[in-house]
Parts: C-alpha cells; structure tokens; sequence
C-alpha cells in the first residue's frame, strides 16, 4: 500500500478489470433481454416456445462458461459464487420480464431480497479488499527502506570480499 492508503497498481488493475468484466456481462445480457423479447414477439418472429430460448441461452452460457474456466485458471473460486450471487441471469430475466413484458410491477418483496444481495455481496468484497490490503501492507513493513538496506548490503559484501580475498592470499 503507497502513501495515504492508496492501492497498489497490481490491485488497482485487478479491481478496474472486475468492474469490466461485470459491465460486458451486464451489457451482454441485456442484450439478450431485448433480442429474446423480439423473437417472442407475435408480429415479428413468433417463437411458439419460450422455455427453448432460456434452454439455448443457458445451454450456451454454461458451456462457454466451462471453456473460460479451463482456460482462465486465475479466476478464484470465491468470486464466482460471489458474482453467481449477484448477477444470477434466471433472476434477472425474470424481473425484465415481468417489467417489460407483462408490464406489472416487481414485488417490493423481491426488490429488498436484491437489496440484502447485493449489500452482502458488497460487504464481502469490501471485507476481502481490506484484507488483500492488509497483506499489502504486511509486505511492504517487512521491507527494510531501501537506502538503509542498500548501505548496510554494501557493507556486508565488502566484508566478505575482503575475508575471501585475504583467504585466497593465504
């Protein structure tokens, strides 16, 4: 951790290609929102059967899902389930459909279960952040500052060259 609490550039960079990777994910599935909306759409594609777009659509999901887990082994295991828990596509379709579709309202019951989500979600990553942190911290006060630890190497070198060149005199 630098001066004045800022993060370290490794975290930094971690943090700002989460938050990329969420908004491509959430970009991408309100597009399928929408698409699927107009295939189901009477006058445009009439698809007779709904369940078989979310069949497709899940059956994509997973298996590009399973392709970029064997490929990308950084992810951690922790912060899938914890973006499974909050970006859960079946709960969000189903609030856009029943708000875009059907036009009726969601539940004020559903919104505060999103709500106690989300927070949970947020806590957790903001208790796992102060943590990364901490150990940030813990490494850099384990290193000695750099001019004293470059004098005092100095030194040390120039001891053992002087004990090795007078033992190679003898």
């Amino acid at each position: 951790m630098g001066k004045g609490g800022a993060l370290s550039e490794g975290v930094l960079k971690k943090i700002v290609l989460s938050y990329t990777y969420v908004a491509i994910w959430i970009f991408l599935s309100f597009t399928v929102i929408v698409y699927n909306k107009y295939i189901l759409d009477r006058k445009l594609y009439n698809w007779p059967y709904p369940i078989s777009l979310t069949m497709i659509h899940m059956a994509f999901c997973s298996s590009l899902a399973y392709i970029l887990v064997r490929i990308f082994k950084a992810l951690m295991p922790v912060a899938v389930y914890t973006i499974g828990v909050l970006f859960k596509k079946e709960d969000w379709l189903l609030i856009a459909f029943s708000w875009s579709v059907i036009m009726d309202t969601v539940t004020p019951i559903n919104l505060v279960g999103y709500a106690l989500a989300f927070l949970g979600v947020a806590y957790y990553n903001h208790s796992k952040l102060m943590a990364l942190k901490a150990k940030d911290a813990q490494k850099k006060s384990q290193q000695p500052d750099d001019e004293e630890a470059g004098r005092l190497l100095e030194q040390r070198e120039g001891e053992n060259n002087g004990a090795k060149k007078s033992e190679s005199q003898n």
